[in-house]
């Protein structure tokens, strides 16, 4: 019996010491991963940072090229007629917009789906203005239309209202 309280007397301490040092050296390797896991955080929002700037850089370009002060008059060629210049609107909309879709991984969800939402408003705002005029209009005319339409319908859904919420969500990153 006393071998066995000598034994234990010498053990349990050993134990007990060991079990804290294990726990010590366990809290010890969470800790490094979590600080190891927090530094590569950091060091992905440093490279992250400035492609969704450039994303955001990009969309404010797509969003400017294809208001329709820009596009039209771009695109507008003497002697065009409304059909014409409706369907190289709509063409060239549609390629500007092909031409950045991959940008919208760098965006929220929300500018992407009101971006969506500004180019196909703008489509069909040209078809629906181009089924107004006869079919000997010209594409002036169908740019006139276009154009005082988005100036005066405040319910359009117009290339002003998707920059503010551009430059909304731009200074969301830094706050």
């Amino acid at each position: 019996m006393e071998l066995l309280l000598e034994l234990l007397k010498y053990t349990l301490p050993a134990l007990v010491v060991a079990l804290v040092v294990y726990i010590m050296l366990r809290s010890e390797k969470d800790n490094k991963y979590k600080l190891k896991l927090l530094q590569l955080k950091s060091d992905n929002s440093k490279e992250m940072v400035p492609l969704k700037l450039q994303a955001y850089e990009r969309i404010t370009l797509l969003v400017h090229r294809i208001s329709p002060e820009n596009i039209i008059p771009r695109l507008q060629q003497p002697g065009m007629s409304a059909q014409q210049l409706k369907l190289a609107l709509i063409q060239a909309i549609q390629q500007e917009f092909e031409h950045n879709i991959t940008q919208q991984v760098y965006v929220s969800n929300g500018l992407w789906t009101m971006l969506v939402a500004y180019k196909n408003s703008f489509a069909n705002l040209i078809n629906a203005k181009s089924k107004e005029l006869e079919a000997n209009a010209t594409a002036y005319d169908l740019g006139k239309l276009v154009i005082t339409e988005f100036m005066e319908n405040d319910e359009i859904l117009s290339p002003i209202k998707v920059q503010d919420f551009i430059k909304l969500e731009v200074k969301s990153i830094f706050i």
